[in-house]
């Protein structure tokens, strides 16, 4: 079985579709043009005080699983940082737990001690956090995944998780939630 780094502590029922069903799949036009601009916006920023580069794919196995992905740049100068772009419409008081395990991942891929979370808000804001390699957050991902792969087998749909993002799923419309 092969899943994606950024499934991370997502709604495990939504990644179970995401493996399962991928093409009952729905984007939103909007979210995926909002993700794009943010990348956009980031590599300018990051293009004034770096040289900049795509991150690779990247695959590692593990036993019965393997984990793929890519972080989105790799900032190059006196020091290199893995980046990963994240778009939001407001600022939080802090980063979401699943795109710092997302960051962690492709530290882990890359084999890089720190990365850069970069979140663009809105058009324009930038709010950037460096972030150590975390190996219990990792242990914690792995988890996730393992327990992901547990219900595929077991073909048993997993229990939905109610949020202000279930609005938001691609998913919603093969959901019990509403």
């Amino acid at each position: 079985m092969r899943f994606h780094a950024s499934w991370v502590f997502q709604c495990m029922r939504w990644s179970y579709f995401k493996y399962t069903i991928p093409e009952k799949e729905r984007f939103d036009p909007l979210l995926i043009k909002a993700g794009k601009e943010a990348e956009e916006i980031a590599y300018r920023y990051l293009s004034k005080r770096y040289k900049v580069k795509r991150c690779k794919n990247r695959e590692i196995h593990f036993k019965g699983f393997s984990l793929a992905g890519r972080g989105d740049f790799i900032a190059m100068g006196s020091d290199s940082h893995l980046v990963e772009v994240k778009s939001s419409k407001w600022l939080r008081d802090k980063p979401e737990l699943r795109w710092l395990a997302q960051l962690n991942i492709y530290l882990f891929l890359e084999n890089f001690e720190s990365g850069i979370l970069l979140e663009v808000i809105g058009k324009s804001a930038i709010r950037t956090m460096k972030i150590r390699f975390n190996p219990e957050l990792l242990r914690k991902s792995l988890l996730y995944f393992s327990s992901l792969k547990q219900y595929i087998v077991r073909e048993e749909i997993p229990k939905a998780r109610h949020s202000y993002r279930c609005k938001y799923c691609s998913y919603r419309h093969v959901c019990a939630i509403r």
